[in-house]
């Protein structure tokens, strides 16, 4: 939202007064990424090199700015340099199927998140990106797999929750759906999303169903694709 954007906006000012340290690069870069900054969220990263920063870190995060700003050529390019980290890194295979994505390349998209998992077991953006490629190709249980597998870490994202409770409503199961809003409703009660899909539900228990036209009425609206990293419980 253009609030929330204002605020990272901000922090990132605020941040420009600390000490210098590579630390302070990365993070006023990932502040200004989400407040659409992206030629100062690029520079940031430069500047982190000047004080140590991972160069193969470094340069993952520029694809992964470019890729928001939607210069997909220079997000190309920059995988491109971190080319013999193929079959190394997690997060080169995460950012190449990222890119692969918005390319229209869902295959080899959840290709690429299956290699991150397989080099990461536990890297919760891949798979978040591998069940929310299997929750749009329609392939409900696997996508439901790998969302429990999110929520049961000790910190979890809330749209992982959210997504979870979509997939749980459109089977019917209204009460497993109702505790995954819920506990997003917990931590955070003024959630506007999730209070919208609270009541949702409850409509959803009450009102008589179209079988039919529930079965063709699309689910790619109801799929939360905010990122990840938006909010954690």
């Amino acid at each position: 939202s253009n609030i929330a954007a204002f605020q990272l906006a901000d922090r990132a000012d605020k941040l420009e007064n600390a000490l210098d340290c590579q630390e302070k690069f990365l993070v006023r870069a990932y502040a200004l990424c989400h407040a659409k900054l992206y030629d100062e969220a690029i520079e940031s990263l430069l500047r982190s090199l000047d004080f140590q920063a991972n160069n193969l870190a470094v340069t993952l995060e520029k694809a992964d700015v470019y890729r928001a700003a939607q210069k997909l050529e220079a997000a190309e390019n920059e995988l491109e340099n971190c080319g013999n980290y193929k079959n190394v890194s997690a997060e080169y295979h995460y950012q190449l199927a990222r890119l692969q994505e918005i390319r229209g390349q869902g295959e080899t998209a959840t290709d690429n998140y299956k290699k991150a998992l397989e080099l990461a077991p536990e890297y919760d953006n891949a798979l978040f990106g591998l069940a929310l490629r299997y929750d749009l190709m329609g392939d409900d249980e696997l996508a439901i797999e790998c969302y429990k597998q999110i929520v049961g870490r000790e910190r979890c994202p809330v749209n992982a929750l959210l997504n979870l409770a979509v997939l749980y409503e459109d089977h019917g199961d209204y009460d497993r759906a109702s505790q995954y809003v819920a506990s997003v409703l917990q931590a955070f009660p003024n959630h506007a999303r999730a209070i919208l899909f609270d009541k949702d539900i409850e409509s959803s228990k009450t009102m008589f169903f179209d079988e039919e036209r529930e079965k063709k009425r699309s689910r790619k609206h109801q799929i939360l694709e905010t990122p990840i990293s938006d909010f954690e419980l």
